[in-house]
C-alpha cells in the first residue's frame, strides 16, 4: 500500500461510499463515508509497527501522481474520526533520533503529576528486606517524604551533589546512583546545619519536569550518572515495584510533535506501574489516556487533530541485563477526531 508508506503493507480493506474523481493537474480526489484497513505493518530504521485494524470515518483526500510515474503522493486529507485497534510498536535497534534536535521539549504534564511508587527489595545490600515509598506531588520528588522501612531503625533517602543515597543508621551513607554530570537539572540538593550541628536538615528535592527536559536537551540518551556499583544492579532481580501516578494537564512533547493532555480532575491520564521482577519486565499502563488535541508530521506533511483517547501500555524488558532493553508500546485502541493532514 504505497500510498500509506513506502515500507508499509496491508492485508485487506473494506469501505462504504467510496468515490474517486480527477481533480486536474494530475491530482485525484478520494472520498469515503467509511474505510477500514486490516493487517497493516510499517517499518522504519529501529522501529517496527503492526496495526490490526485502521478505521476512518468521513474521509476526504487529495492525491497527486508524480510525473516520473511513481506511486501517488498524499497532498491533503481530512478525517472526521480515525481509530486504530491492536497497535504494537517495537524497537528493533538503537533509535536514530536525536531528542535534542527535535526540541525544545515542553513536558508541562510532569509539573502537575502526583502519586507514589512503592518498591520492595528482598535482601537489600545495606539491610535485609526493604520497603521504599517514593511520593510525587506537583511533579516533585521530596526526599523528606520518602520512607525507607526495614528491620530496626528506618533509613532515609536523599539527593546530594554526589548522587542519590540512603543514610542507614548503622551503616552510614550508601550511594545508589552517582552523578557524573556537572549540572543536574531540577535538583535541589540536601542542606546541613551550621556550626556543631552538621546533620542533614533538608534531604533535597527533584523537579521531574526540569530534570527530564534537561536530559532531552543534551546529546542523545546521555545519562547524568551511573549505578554506584554492580551489587546494586543485581538488586533489580530482587525488586518488586508497584505504583500509581496521575499525569497533569498540558503539553507533552515538542513544538511540532506533541499531545495536550486534559482531564486530570476527572481521573484521566492515570498511569499504573508494575513489575513483579524489575530486571525482567516493567509495565506502565494508561487505560484512559485523554488529550484535547495533538500535533505531529507524517510523510513530510503536518498533522493535527482534535480530541484524542487511547488505552496505552508500555513494556520494558531486560533492564540491567544488557546495553539495550526490549521496549514495546501497545495500543488496544487509539481514537482521534477531526484529523487534518497537510497545510491549510
Amino acid at each position: 500500500m504505497h500510498i500509506l508508506r513506502e515500507t508499509g503493507r496491508t492485508g485487506a480493506s473494506d469501505g462504504a461510499g467510496l468515490q474517486l474523481a480527477a481533480a486536474g493537474d494530475g491530482a485525484w480526489r478520494v472520498e469515503a463515508e467509511r474505510l477500514e484497513l486490516r493487517a497493516l505493518r510499517f517499518e522504519h530504521p529501529g522501529l517496527e509497527v503492526h496495526v490490526a485494524r485502521a478505521q476512518f470515518e468521513r474521509l476526504s483526500a487529495t492525491l497527486r501522481s508524480p510525473a516520473d510515474g511513481t506511486a501517488p503522493q498524499l497532498v491533503q486529507a481530512d478525517v472526521g474520526a480515525m481509530q486504530l485497534l491492536g497497535v504494537e510498536a517495537r524497537l528493533t535497534g538503537a533509535p536514530r533520533v536525536d531528542p535534542a534536535a527535535l526540541g525544545p521539549w515542553r513536558l508541562e504534564t510532569l509539573a502537575g503529576t502526583r502519586g507514589a511508587l512503592h518498591a520492595f527489595i528482598s535482601d537489600a545490600i545495606w539491610v535485609l528486606d526493604v520497603e521504599v515509598r517514593l511520593a510525587i506531588e506537583r511533579g516533585c520528588i521530596d526526599f523528606n517524604r520518602t520512607t525507607v522501612a526495614h528491620l530496626g531503625p528506618d533509613s532515609h533517602m536523599g539527593i546530594s551533589r554526589g548522587g542519590i543515597h540512603v543514610d542507614a543508621p548503622r551503616l552510614g551513607r550508601k550511594y545508589l546512583y552517582l552523578f557524573t554530570a556537572r549540572e543536574i537539572p531540577g535538583a535541589q540538593f540536601e542542606t546541613r546545619g551550621a556550626g556543631r550541628s552538621r546533620g542533614v536538615t533538608d534531604r533535597g528535592r527533584l523537579d521531574l519536569r526540569a530534570f527530564v527536559e534537561g536530559l532531552l536537551s543534551h546529546q542523545p540518551f546521555a545519562l547524568p550518572g551511573r549505578m554506584a556499583n554492580r551489587q546494586l544492579e543485581a538488586t533489580l532481580d530482587r525488586t518488586r515495584l508497584t505504583g500509581e501516578l496521575v499525569l497533569g494537564d498540558g503539553r507533552l512533547g515538542t513544538q511540532d510533535h506533541h499531545l495536550v493532555l486534559a482531564g486530570q480532575a476527572q481521573g484521566r491520564n492515570r498511569a499504573i506501574v508494575s513489575a513483579a521482577v524489575l530486571s525482567h519486565k516493567l509495565v506502565l499502563r494508561l487505560p484512559e489516556l485523554a488529550a484535547e488535541r495533538a500535533c505531529t508530521a507524517w510523510q513530510g506533511l503536518p498533522v493535527r487533530s482534535g480530541p484524542v483517547s487511547a488505552d496505552l501500555s508500555l513494556r520494558v524488558g531486560g533492564l540491567g541485563l544488557g546495553p539495550r532493553p526490549d521496549v514495546t508500546l501497545g495500543l488496544g485502541s487509539l481514537r482521534l477526531q477531526d484529523v487534518h493532514v497537510g497545510t491549510d
